[in-house]
């Protein structure tokens, strides 16, 4: 038989033919497996339903906790919300806001802050001369 034809259940090679839609194509598993995967999908759903619908103290203990952990992430979201308000209401620390009193230059630091300036007063007459259009660069 052909290999198309046959079961494609994941588990275990199955000998079975896969059983056919309404509309003619073929499912992926024999009538066999595919009732027992409708079967465990049903009790599944039913399950899951009927733990939504019990109280929290007959729940089994994976949803417990499960809903420990949801109520712990609300919590750390809680404290961090406060924390942020907290942050917010700080008062700024006041400080004395006069100039301070800066000790006079030495006469090295002196040369070196005018001639700093006179430089930076060539380069910009220097700028100016390049944009100008009636004489060249080169002149």
């Amino acid at each position: 038989m052909d290999r198309n034809l046959l079961c494609k259940y994941p588990n275990k090679p199955c000998p079975n033919a896969r059983s056919s839609k309404k509309n003619g194509s073929l499912h992926n598993l024999c009538e066999y497996h595919r009732e027992k995967a409708n079967a465990m999908q049903q009790l599944y759903v039913l399950k899951r339903r009927s733990l939504d619908e019990r109280s929290p103290s007959t729940r089994p203990k994976d949803v417990l906790a499960y809903c420990e952990l949801i109520e712990r992430a609300k919590n750390y979201q809680r404290a961090q919300n406060s924390m942020n308000q907290a942050i917010l209401n700080v008062e700024p620390i006041a400080f004395d806001c006069e100039n301070p009193v800066l000790p006079p230059l030495s006469q090295i630091d002196f040369d070196i802050l005018l001639t700093s300036m006179e430089l930076t007063e060539d380069s910009i007459a220097f700028e100016k001369m390049q944009n100008n259009s009636d004489i060249p660069w080169y002149a």
